[in-house]
Formats: C-alpha cells, structure tokens, sequence
C-alpha cells in the first residue's frame, strides 16, 4: 500500500519536530524516481528558508528530509550542499 503524504500543512520548524517524534517507529519508503525525490527535497528547503535557518532548525530540517526521502545522512547532506550552490536555478538539483 503507498500513501502520499501532503506536507503542505507542515508550516514551522515546531511542526516537523512534532512529526519526528510522532513518527520515529514508522519506516518511510522511498517512492518515485530520483527526480522526484530531488524536487521534494528542494520544494521543503525552499519553503522553509533553509538558508535563513539557524543551525539547530537545520538540522530539524535535515533529518525530516532524511526521514521522508529515504536518502542516508551523508547523500542527503551532499544534495543539500548542492542545493546551496544551484538554489537560484529553475531545477538546483538536476
């Protein structure tokens, strides 16, 4: 059974640390290609300013992606970092 998740309501870092705790028993898989994936990771950097965020709040940040994209800590902070660089792209994870 797949269940897409709308994470639109997610609107604060307080919010996605609720998330955390209330689903640190449950195992996300990965659905969809790469591009997908990329896309989701860039769409919640983006909305939350990652930028803007203090280093605890990106590190909240961080590990909801983690958990959503089924991407290990070292691939997902390698994506972030590329993401850095290429954020003012149409697609900065190409």
């Amino acid at each position: 059974m797949v269940i897409n998740m709308d994470e639109t309501q997610l609107c604060t870092i307080e919010q996605i640390e609720a998330f955390l705790r209330g689903s640190a028993s449950i195992k996300f898989l990965a659905v969809g290609d790469d591009t997908e994936r990329y896309a989701h990771i860039s769409r919640v950097l983006k909305r939350f300013d990652y930028q803007g965020r203090t280093k605890k709040e990106r590190g909240v940040l961080r590990r909801y992606l983690q958990q959503t994209s089924g991407y290990s800590r070292a691939q997902l902070t390698r994506l972030v970092s590329r993401w850095q660089r290429n954020r003012l792209a149409e697609i900065p994870l190409a």
